[in-house]
């Protein structure tokens, strides 16, 4: 009967002892970009009670921006709302490996945890000179006619095979970068209202100095020539439907 007792109480002990233990966090994201002047570290967590922690600091102590921001927040349609709103951000989404956030435009955090019920596929996003975005009206400015879409690996090279097709065919137009490899890609997916898969893609070039944050958030250039250019691709189509290089300054 004694030993009973003391077994109840051990083990009393150890599930009070593993509760106290429990992960707080539902949620991690992570944004490190290591460069001494403009680098930056973003951490994004949520918690199991329904309150989130948005933590900013750069790399360049002369600029002292260090923020922390916290809040609440509710989960609904797989869909992140902030009760809160920080940094004029209302909602996120997980989404090829990425904590995504909405609006007022996209800004992609690397998830480094999901203990939620939200399913965040993985494709080749954090391993290769592609990444995606989530196409928003507050942001683009229009309503997109369809709904957004992502790309598996064989629509990947298929998508790669005709950017490379269409610098070898406009040679005229590109004069310092040659080949697709030279690009990193900024993609939108989408099916269109005919139920066909478009991908918009801002190409931009490997060798310009936008190549710090051009996996957390779309990037807007005027001129820079070939160095950066727009591509839409419709792949039910197999067939790219439009083409702009940046002019020069």
């Amino acid at each position: 009967m004694r030993n009973n007792i003391i077994k109840f109480i051990f083990l009393a002990f150890g599930l009070m002892f593993i509760s106290c233990k429990e992960d707080p966090e539902l949620v991690v994201g992570h944004s490190l970009v290591n460069d001494p002047a403009l680098g930056h570290k973003r951490t994004l967590k949520l918690f199991k009670d329904s309150t989130f922690m948005f933590a900013d600091s750069s790399l360049n102590r002369g600029l002292d921006r260090d923020t922390i921001i916290k809040g609440k927040y509710t989960i609904k349609n797989d869909t992140i709302y902030f009760q809160d709103p920080f940094y004029y951000f209302k909602k996120g989404i997980l989404t090829n490996g990425y904590f995504e956030l909405l609006s007022p435009r996209p800004l992609k955090f690397e998830l480094l945890k999901n203990n939620s019920q939200i399913n965040s596929k993985i494709y080749t996003d954090t391993k290769s000179d592609f990444t995606f975005f989530t196409y928003t009206k507050e942001y683009f400015g229009k309503d997109l006619i369809g709904k957004n879409s992502s790309l598996n690996e064989d629509e990947i090279l298929k998508v790669k095979d005709l950017i490379q097709a269409t610098i070898e065919k406009n040679k005229a137009k590109f004069y310092s970068n040659f080949n697709e490899n030279d690009y990193n890609k900024q993609c939108m997916v989408i099916i269109n209202s005919k139920n066909e898969k478009e991908v918009q893609i801002h190409c931009i070039s490997k060798k310009s100095s936008f190549t710090l944050d051009w996996k957390e958030q779309p990037l807007i250039v005027k001129d820079g020539g070939d160095y950066f250019f727009w591509i839409t691709i419709n792949l039910t189509k197999n067939e790219v439907t439009d083409l702009s290089v940046n002019g020069q300054a």
